[in-house]
């Protein structure tokens, strides 16, 4: 349940790329599981093989820097935790570089449109950068887990209490 404070750039930058993620058409039709924080029940719950292909997306931060008098920017490290069942780590890889062609090369919309909903949520550029992804086969439990980073940059506006989106 919301607590009623206006929302964040980091926020609005977070569920902005999250709503990317939830509606490409390559990611719905393939992941079972879509994790975001947004104040469920089971947002705390750990991956199980039936919640297979699953995406957890965890918000976490960074410094600011000074920009300009009227702004900071800082960094914000979307932590992707990415499960399949079964023994093919490619899959893991093949999951990962589906999130990235969802920003990059989305289907259902247009890269500008992409942009400009990153951009109008707060993050400047709006660009975001990737880590690979360290994969963990689990052969005696039939699943590979792996852990990846999505770095954004945010645009905080000074003298503002938060973000108002067209």
């Amino acid at each position: 349940m919301p607590i009623g404070l206006p929302q964040s750039e980091r926020s609005a930058v977070f569920r902005a790329l999250a709503l990317i993620l939830r509606q490409d058409p390559m990611l719905t039709a393939t992941v079972r599981t879509f994790v975001d924080w947004s104040g469920g029940p089971n947002d705390n719950n750990p991956p199980t093989l039936a919640m297979c292909p699953y995406l957890r997306l965890t918000p976490t931060g960074s410094a600011d820097e000074w920009a300009s008098p009227a702004t900071h920017v800082g960094a914000l490290y979307i932590n992707i935790e990415m499960m399949v069942a079964g023994y093919a780590v490619d899959d893991l890889a093949d999951l990962w570089r589906a999130v990235i062609a969802a920003i990059y090369d989305p289907q259902g919309t247009t890269f500008a449109a992409v942009q400009a909903a990153l951009r109008d949520a707060g993050a400047y550029p709006p660009s975001p950068q990737f880590t690979m992804p360290a994969f963990d086969p689990k052969p005696e439990s039939n699943y590979c887990y792996g852990i990846a980073q999505i770095r954004i940059m945010v645009q905080t506006r000074l003298g503002s209490r938060g973000v108002v989106i067209p």
